[in-house]
């Protein structure tokens, strides 16, 4: 080994700054070299430091044909690409039920059904963790990590209680309860989700932006956010669309996708701004696939 090779082997700090510089996969791989560069690579400081340009293209199938969900990572090193089973989480019992509830910054939240059990998930490193059992029936589950900012992630579960005097059958509250990684604890929030949104959780998958958790209502045309650290909750009324829309971060905006209400040949995308308002659409034409079709055949 070289002066200079034996130099830079022999310095924490000049073999953080090269594995820093590393893709997801190659990195995960130097993990096994030795311990020391595990140790490296698994500190929660390398974690927030680790920034890079994209994170493995993953795509997620769950069917219900099929025993539990499957995914497939592209890998460019290899002539022919396998679809992989999350049998890394069912080795207790084969036969459970495994379902994708939310996903944020690679990870993936998921249930086991026969157990009831939360878990949360790295499909490219295989790593998983068992939640505690949440304090109250849940109705909503969404998950917020962030990797740049923190190595811990949180779970927001909305639940449900019903009030334990026998006179009071139909009061009942809806508690938010917080998981952090870092405690591996649940603990309740001083806010409550609005009752008035009851009827329409569950119809779509919370979507984490900005430190905050954002839920769609397309039955009453709005959306309600819930911000994590300052434990605040608010809703707004969102622009006029046709009733199919989706939510989405591209590129660090939030984005909501949707039909045109004027013209059902074109879809609006509306981004949000600071004040929690959506700018102004921008209306992308569809392709006509006859039309298409017929220059393709000419």
């Amino acid at each position: 080994m070289s002066y200079s090779a034996e130099k830079i082997e022999g310095s924490d700090d000049l073999v953080t700054k090269i594995l820093l510089l590393l893709p997801a996969r190659p990195l995960f791989r130097f993990k096994l070299v030795s311990k020391r560069w595990r140790s490296l690579v698994s500190n929660p400081r390398f974690s927030s430091l680790w920034k890079p340009q994209s994170f493995p293209t993953l795509l997620i199938l769950q069917s219900p044909f099929l025993d539990y969900p499957c995914y497939y990572i592209p890998d460019k090193t290899k002539s022919k690409a396998s679809i992989r089973f999350f049998d890394f989480i069912m080795k207790d019992d084969p036969f459970d039920d495994v379902v994708i509830l939310n996903c944020c910054g690679g990870l993936l939240l998921c249930r086991k059904r026969l157990f009831d059990e939360y878990i949360v998930c790295n499909p490219t490193t295989k790593e998983f963790h068992t939640l505690p059992s949440p304090n109250v029936g849940s109705l909503d589950m969404s998950l917020a990590f962030d990797h740049s900012i923190s190595p811990h992630y949180k779970v927001i579960n909305v639940g449900i209680q019903f009030s334990s005097n026998p006179k009071d059958s139909l009061c009942y509250c809806l508690p938010i309860e917080i998981y952090s990684s870092d405690t591996n604890s649940w603990r309740r929030s001083r806010v409550q989700f609005p009752k008035a949104f009851l009827s329409y959780l569950g119809q779509c998958k919370g979507v984490f932006f900005n430190g905050a958790i954002f839920w769609i209502f397309r039955g009453v045309n709005s959306f309600c956010y819930f911000d994590i650290d300052k434990e605040i909750i608010h809703s707004y009324q969102l622009p006029k669309m046709n009733e199919q829309y989706y939510c989405g971060c591209v590129r660090g905006n939030l984005h909501l996708v949707g039909s045109s209400v004027s013209d059902s040949h074109h879809i609006d995308v509306f981004v949000l701004e600071n004040d929690y308002s959506f700018l102004g659409a921008q209306s992308i034409a569809l392709i006509d696939m006859n039309q298409l079709h017929v220059q393709f055949e000419k």
